[in-house]
C-alpha cells in the first residue's frame, strides 16, 4: 500500500479482506485507485481530460501497487529483480504463472468493482515522468518474461531471481542489453497504440470515447521518444 492515498472511506481495508476470504481461488484482490481530482465540484479542463484519459484506459483484473491484499501463501515464493521500475507489474505476472510454471491463470488476480482509494493527480510534468517510467518498466518486464518462458520452467522462478540479484547483480541489464543491440527503436507499436482499444468498454459508449483514447496516444508520444532513449541506455532497468 502507498503511504500517500486516501480511502474512500473507513471501510475499506476490511471490506478487501473480507472478499479476498470467501474466494479462496483468488490470490491477489486489487483496489479501484481514483484521482483525487474527481472529487473536485468544477474541475478544470486539464482536469477532465486527466479524468476522461483514466476512464478510457484502466485495465481491470490486474495488480494496483498502490493498494491490494494477498495471502502469504500466495506470494511467499515471489522475489522480484532488484532493479525494475514496473515492480507491480512483475509481481502480477509471478502471480497469474505462478512464478512462470505455467500459461496466465484468469481470475488468480481480480480489481475491486467500486473505487476504494484517491490518489494524487499528476501535473504535466509529473506525467510525462510517470509515462515514461511505465514504458520502460513494461518494456523491461516484457524482455524478463520472455527470458523466463523460454526456459519452459517446472519450478517456481522465485528462488532462481533471489540467486541471481545475489550473484549476478547485472542479469537484467545484460538482459535488456541483448534485446536492444543493433535496434534504434525497441518500443513496440502495440504498447502505444493499446489505450485506442481498450478492454474496460464496450459498445456506443466504447465508440464515444475512441477520441479520448486516441488523444491519449497522441500526448504519449513525447515519454515514448524519452522512453526509448533511455531503453538504450546501459542501466535503463534501474529508472525511477
Amino acid at each position: 500500500m502507498d503511504a500517500d492515498i486516501e480511502f474512500v472511506d473507513r471501510g475499506v481495508l476490511a471490506g478487501l479482506l473480507d472478499q479476498l476470504r470467501s474466494r479462496p481461488s483468488l490470490a491477489v484482490l486489487s483496489g479501484f485507485p481514483v484521482k483525487d481530482i474527481s472529487r473536485k465540484e468544477k474541475g478544470s479542463l486539464i482536469d477532465r481530460f486527466s479524468l476522461a484519459i483514466s476512464s478510457a484506459s484502466r485495465q481491470p483484473d490486474v495488480i494496483n501497487g498502490s493498494l491490494y491484499v494477498t495471502r502469504l501463501s500466495d506470494i511467499d515464493k515471489i522475489w522480484l529483480p532488484s532493479d525494475t521500475p514496473a515492480e507491480d507489474g512483475f509481481l502480477n505476472a509471478m502471480v497469474t504463472t505462478e512464478g512462470f510454471t505455467k500459461p496466465i491463470v484468469q481470475g488468480r488476480v481480480v480489481s475491486a468493482s467500486q473505487p476504494t482509494h484517491y490518489f494524487k493527480a499528476h501535473n504535466v510534468s509529473e506525467f510525462f515522468a510517470h509515462e515514461r517510467r511505465i514504458l520502460v518498466g513494461t518494456m523491461v518486464n516484457r524482455w524478463i518474461f520472455e527470458f523466463l518462458c523460454a526456459q519452459k520452467r517446472t519450478l517456481q522462478a522465485g528462488y532462481d531471481i533471489a540467486q541471481w540479484n545475489d550473484s549476478d547483480p547485472d542479469w537484467v541489464d545484460r538482459i535488456v542489453g541483448e534485446k536492444i543491440r543493433g535496434k534504434p527503436w525497441v518500443i513496440p507499436r502495440s504498447i502505444l497504440i493499446g489505450r485506442i482499444r481498450g478492454s474496460n468498454v464496450r459498445g456506443v459508449r466504447s465508440f464515444a470515447m475512441l477520441p479520448i483514447r486516441i488523444a491519449a496516444v497522441v500526448v504519449s508520444i513525447i515519454p515514448a521518444i524519452t522512453a526509448n532513449r533511455l531503453l538504450r541506455q546501459k542501466g535503463a532497468n534501474k529508472l525511477w
